[in-house]
């Protein structure tokens, strides 16, 4: 019997039974089907995208609708070997975590020097703490400290003065008519 017909027969929840072969003795263990937990959401139902904007520089939470939207149908060709990556193999292993990426810079003298190589990467860390959501980015960026340092995959790095993002960000909110800094799911109304 194929694999491929029992994997198609059961359903998550039901218990199989397992044949196996260990130090040439035959025994039978029995196990429960888990679903697959996705790193990344295959459909956003309903939900508006989360995003950030700080000092010019666009943070979203990476998902299969912004991969479409970003590279279209053909997107697991042409989008970032390393983000269709996560789209397809990343497993989720806290019932909070996202992927957080830098989607793209807003150009202004505060984030003058960076170019645009920096779009669509995985934010590592901020101040060097792990990111594991954009309420964590949010909350670690909005602490004052003189700096903020974003450390990306692609060993990328960018280092913001706060003060100056603080007078910078209405200014390119207005130039770039964004009416909030953050999503809805991100301000505390």
């Amino acid at each position: 019997v194929s694999f491929r017909y029992i994997e198609t027969s059961k359903y998550v929840g039901d218990e199989i039974q397992i044949k196996l072969i260990r130090n040439g003795e035959r025994i039978i263990v029995k196990t429960t089907l888990a679903g697959r937990r996705n790193l990344i959401p295959l459909h956003l139902h309903d939900q508006l995208p989360s995003y950030f904007v700080y000092a010019g520089i666009v943070f979203t939470v990476l998902s299969r609708a912004y991969l479409y939207h970003e590279w279209g149908k053909e997107w697991h060709k042409k989008a970032p070997v390393d983000l269709v990556q996560l789209a397809y193999y990343g497993l989720l292993e806290e019932p909070d975590q996202q992927v957080v990426i830098l989607s793209q810079l807003l150009v202004d003298d505060v984030n003058t020097g960076y170019t645009s190589q920096f779009h669509n990467l995985v934010v590592l860390s901020v101040n060097n703490v792990k990111i594991k959501n954009m309420k964590q980015l949010v909350d670690l960026v909005e602490q004052k400290g003189e700096f903020v340092r974003f450390n990306l995959d692609q060993n990328k790095v960018i280092c913001i003065e706060t003060k100056k993002a603080e007078e910078a960000n209405p200014r390119i909110l207005s130039q770039n008519n964004i009416s909030h800094d953050k999503s809805v799911d991100l301000r505390e109304e």
